[in-house]
């Protein structure tokens, strides 16, 4: 499912698989309480066509632990934009919660798993 690296986020690393090379760029990220596995069998056909980067969000997966950081699905949120990654897809929050950080670059969002 691509290469695997943990991408700092300010004191806290979140694991990240990218695969994939050319445009655009696909952000995928999983619902509570899962991982980025959840992704395992889509990422292969997206990767043909887009770069796809499938995240573990704070506390989950192979990321850090949260600590004393909130764990809100706003504030998992806005670790994304430091990601770096132009957002095309974001998976597990609600819309309402992520459209005010990331207007027009937010194609779609499902609903909170959970």
């Amino acid at each position: 499912m691509g290469t695997r690296q943990l991408v700092d986020v300010g004191g806290r690393r979140l694991n990240a698989r990218r695969a994939g090379r050319s445009e655009p760029e696909l952000l995928l990220v999983h619902g509570i309480p899962t991982n980025h596995l959840l992704w395992h069998d889509v990422v292969p056909a997206l990767a043909q066509d887009a770069r796809v980067l499938a995240v573990d969000v704070l506390g989950y997966g192979w990321s850090d632990a949260p600590g004393d950081w909130p764990v809100d699905i706003a504030s998992r949120a806005g670790h994304l934009p430091r990601l770096r990654v132009p957002v095309e897809v974001v998976r597990g929050c609600r819309d309402s919660q992520v459209r005010p950080r990331y207007g027009e670059r937010l194609v779609a969002a499902a609903p909170a798993t959970g």
